[in-house]
């Protein structure tokens, strides 16, 4: 299987072929394109934000709905084959169109700047990961509102359109599973989940993905004190000390009680879109224990192994069909020497790390351990520009190319750049 990623950082709207909506609230909200993508790179990156409005036009002719027994979209949705300028084909996907118009909650003119390629080869039909980073998609933060409001269905489907448009098959989308500690999130406060208002969002985005035919990586909590909440919000509900980097996080009983029970209801979540819980949903192909747990090499300390046995135990207990990322952020501390063990773990599948700056010989490191561990490896963050220094990006992607076992996502997507400068950045 080839796939070519056109990694268009400001492109948004491709148009796509329609058969209609589903039948309910999606079809009072969506507004969908009756243009077929072309097989050709969608590139609009010179165009007006007029010219973009005038491509969508409004269907209600409904479609076939989903079927929870079998888990899949109905045949008769059209399938679409999506291609690139730059060689290489995307197989066709069936797809009912959740495409894209313009958002209504913009951030600034379509983008007019330089485009950077990346292709990726699948070796003998194996599902390589290959895509983007969009953490802001269930809870925006980009927009000049207050954070941590659901995203406007408008940018959801740009963002998701942009990243089939350049070849991705996975995102990864942090706050569409990290999602705690403010009102306008799945868990408020220590008792209480949201309303049904807060959880459309979620339930909307990933129905969105799985009509784009793309597949999700769901960090299931954060290892940072950030608008979508984390792990520093467990510990403030159950009033432990956040001192050694949160550490009680990974040791305190009521800490655990209070992520497991975060995570059951999220798992759990039956979907007013799809009518299937996420646990069983077939686009959640990788839940992930947490984002960048240790931090940066570890430096504040890898998780203990019985912590991620756990936590991997507690995922493929309510989803045995999906496959566990351990969060802990990379496989070797190159000042200590030390090496999470959490990837020896039989129900952990996937190990990653998170790269700032590009540096081969980490990576190639990280490799070996992964491999020892029987595991693959997913860079499932990496940074695309050179403001950081590092390794050349062309070099960089040559060389992980190489590698059978490795998968790959950027961070991060944004369809209007306006919108990354308001990006929260890492305090470090």
């Amino acid at each position: 299987m080839r796939w070519t990623i056109a990694l268009n950082l400001a492109l948004a709207i491709s148009s796509v072929a329609a058969q209609g909506l589903p039948p309910g609230p999606l079809q009072a909200q969506l507004q969908v394109a009756k243009a077929a993508l072309k097989e050709q790179e969608v590139d609009i990156l010179r165009r007006s934000d007029d010219d973009v409005t005038n491509v969508a036009d409004i269907l209600d002719e409904p479609s076939a709905p989903l079927s929870e027994a079998t888990n899949e979209i109905p045949a008769s949705r059209t399938a679409i084959r999506f291609g690139s300028s730059s060689g290489g084909d995307r197989d066709a996907v069936a797809h009912n169109p959740l495409i894209t118009a313009p958002a209504k909650r913009g951030c600034a003119p379509i983008y007019s700047g330089s485009r950077t390629t990346i292709k990726a080869l699948g070796a003998g039909g194996n599902f390589r990961i290959i895509g983007t980073n969009i953490y802001w998609l269930c809870n925006d933060e980009n927009v000049g509102l207050p954070k941590g409001l659901p995203t406007d269905k408008s940018r959801v489907r740009e963002a998701l359109a942009a990243a089939v448009a350049f070849g991705a098959n996975t995102v990864r989308l942090t706050t569409c599973a990290t999602s705690l500690g403010s009102p306008t999130l799945l868990q408020p406060n220590a008792t209480n989940f949201a309303d049904e208002i807060y959880w459309d969002i979620h339930d909307y985005v990933l129905f969105a993905a799985r009509e784009y035919g793309l597949r999700v990586v769901l960090p299931l909590t954060d290892n940072y004190e950030y608008y979508h909440g984390g792990k520093y919000t467990f510990l403030l509900w159950k009033k432990l000390s956040s001192g050694q980097y949160g550490a009680q996080f990974l040791t305190n009983s009521q800490a655990w009680s209070a992520y497991m029970g975060y995570v059951r209801t999220v798992m759990n979540r039956r979907s007013k879109y799809s009518r299937v819980q996420y646990k069983n949903e077939p686009t959640i192909l990788f839940w992930e224990t947490g984002n960048e747990l240790g931090a940066y090499f570890g430096r504040e300390g890898y998780p203990p192994q019985a912590w991620t046995g756990k936590a991997a135990g507690l995922i493929k207990g309510l989803a045995p069909n999906t496959l566990v990322i351990d969060g802990t952020d990379g496989l070797w501390n190159y000042t200590t020497g030390a090496i999470p063990q959490g990837g020896k773990l039989s129900t952990v599948d996937i190990v990653t790390d998170h790269v700032y700056p590009r540096n081969w010989g980490i990576i190639k490191k990280n490799i070996s351990i992964a491999q020892g561990f029987g595991k693959n490896l997913l860079l499932g963050e990496f940074d695309w520009t050179n403001s950081n220094g590092g390794d050349s990006l062309s070099s960089f992607l040559t060389q992980a190319l190489k590698q059978p076992t490795l998968g790959a996502l950027v961070w991060n997507i944004y369809i209007r750049p306006r919108c990354a400068m308001l990006e929260l950045r890492h305090p470090q």
